[in-house]
């Protein structure tokens, strides 16, 4: 008797292991089939607008200047009144200025090498001045960290991500300088 009643202890166990493990599938309602060709549920990614760059080879040329045109004003008036000398005669009108145009027009998004960053502005600058002599295209950031205002020194920028790793390369093999790749601006 005692291992009859061994007997249905074990298989009243394994009958309570199976319906601990198969009674969640069954009155979860979808079943395990329904899990696998369910799709995640990842919304689709946003589109975003590119901005448009600008050629590389673009260059602004001012538009050509009219020759000014000069009336005289004796010529003009009426026989009556060209005899009479003007009461004062008009300040002439400034010339028009023409655009200023950057020849090294930087790109909207893009790539910079950061070379240093120093917490004032006149070593940044002095920096930049001294990187600027070597021939290269340098400009200053600032931010601020914990209340601190503090002066990031970039070369670049460059619109792809090859070219400003050039320059990393270039920077660290012929001036020793270990500059970091940053996403511009």
């Amino acid at each position: 008797m005692e291992t009859d009643l061994k007997k249905r202890l074990i298989g009243a166990a394994i009958l309570i292991a199976l319906a601990v493990i198969f009674v969640p599938m069954v009155l979860d309602g979808a079943g395990y089939e329904a899990r696998l060709t369910e799709a995640p549920r990842i919304p689709p990614p946003p589109v975003l607008p590119r901005p448009a760059l600008p050629p590389p080879d673009l260059q602004m040329i001012p538009p050509p200047e009219e020759p000014a045109v000069r009336i005289n004003q004796r010529e003009s008036l009426p026989p009556s009144l060209a005899g009479i000398p003007p009461a004062s005669t008009p300040a002439p009108a400034p010339a028009p200025v023409a655009p200023q145009t950057d020849l090294n027009p930087r790109p909207l998004s893009g790539w910079a090498v950061q070379v240093h960053s120093f917490g004032q502005e006149g070593t940044a600058l002095s920096e930049k001045q001294r990187l600027q002599a070597l021939g290269l295209a340098v400009f200053v950031e600032p931010f601020a960290r914990d209340g601190r205002q503090f002066f990031r020194v970039k070369v670049g920028p460059f619109t792809e991500r090859s070219e400003a790793h050039t320059l990393q390369q270039r920077l660290r093999n012929e001036h020793n300088l270990d500059g970091i790749l940053v996403s511009y601006p």
